[in-house]
């Protein structure tokens, strides 16, 4: 996992000018991927491959660019160890916590109304394919 860091001038070309923008940035399927993945182990560090293993349709790639985001943001804290080879985990902060107990309302709703939002769309499709002729 290759180690990017984020210069004082990339962290000031990239400060949102509303919370809309924020939202959007946290709202990114790898980004709630990533923070719901932290949600099975609670208060316990985990590793990347176990988030790999929970977000097993999102490349390495993505993986890496969502968790360093969110560690930027601090949502998530990495943790190093000294050993060779080196072996970070990653922890929710408070922060990160308080996010995704935000996000769990939306995610039981989403979970209650799929089925009805998915009739819906397919409805929908078939009207337009038979009307847009």
């Amino acid at each position: 996992m290759p180690t990017v860091t984020t210069t004082k001038k990339q962290a000031q070309d990239c400060s949102p000018d509303s919370p809309d923008q924020l939202i959007e940035h946290y709202c990114t399927r790898w980004s709630l991927k990533v923070l719901f993945a932290f949600d099975s182990v609670g208060d316990d560090a985990i590793r990347f491959k176990d988030i790999r293993k929970k977000c097993a349709s999102t490349s390495d790639k993505m993986l890496n660019k969502a968790i360093i985001e969110l560690c930027d943001d601090g949502l998530v804290k990495k943790n190093f160890y000294p050993d060779n080879p080196h072996r970070p985990d990653y922890m929710l902060t408070e922060r990160g916590k308080s996010l995704l107990a935000v996000l769990h309302p939306l995610h039981d709703w989403v979970t209650e109304n799929m089925q009805d939002i998915l009739a819906d769309r397919k409805e929908s499709i078939e009207m337009r394919e038979k009307y847009d002729r």
